[in-house]
């Protein structure tokens, strides 16, 4: 399985959730993309043990991803529209911002989602 995860000018106070998710894909030998602006945005604050995918902001979403998870607020799942348009991928919006509306995921509830 492959994840691709993709954010936008986050808090810095959140790289403990995307550290968490992270930790917990890796855990489970689940491959992970990255777009590039979210290792900008957190390299100094959050660490792979796996080799990572790098991918380039506004790249289409590579054909064997699985799903992408869009990390941040609703501007930011709409972002998601043009990388994922006509792949039939599904996304998991992860809420970071005020109000996640089109997010199914609090920052707090990521570890009981991934469980389910």
């Amino acid at each position: 399985m492959k994840i691709a995860l993709y954010g936008t000018k986050l808090d810095h106070q959140d790289s403990y959730y995307i550290q968490q998710l992270i930790s917990r894909l890796e855990g489970a030998s689940i491959a992970i993309a990255v777009y590039e602006p979210l290792i900008k945005e957190f390299s100094e604050k959050i660490t792979f043990l796996n080799t990572t995918q790098m991918l380039q902001a506004g790249q289409k979403i590579p054909e064997d991803t699985d799903f992408l998870f869009c990390i941040g607020g609703d501007g930011t799942m709409l972002s998601t529209v043009p990388i994922v348009q006509d792949t039939g991928i599904p996304v998991l919006g992860i809420n970071l911002g005020r109000l996640g509306f089109l997010s199914s995921v609090q920052k707090k509830a990521i570890t009981s989602t991934l469980n389910e």
